[in-house]
C-alpha cells in the first residue's frame, strides 16, 4: 500500500457512472451556478 504515487494513477474511466458525475457533471454544474451567482450579484448592485 504505502503512499500513492503519480505513476500509480489509472486513466479516467468514463464508463463508470461515479467518475462521469464527479469529473464531468459536477465541474460543469459548479461553473454554471457560479456564473448565475455572479450575474445575480451584479444585478443587485
Amino acid at each position: 500500500m504505502g503512499t500513492p504515487n503519480p505513476d500509480d494513477n489509472q486513466p479516467l474511466d468514463l464508463s463508470d457512472p461515479f467518475e462521469l458525475i464527479v469529473f464531468i457533471v459536477l465541474p460543469v454544474l459548479a461553473v454554471f451556478f457560479y456564473i448565475l451567482w455572479r450575474k445575480k450579484r451584479k444585478d443587485k448592485n
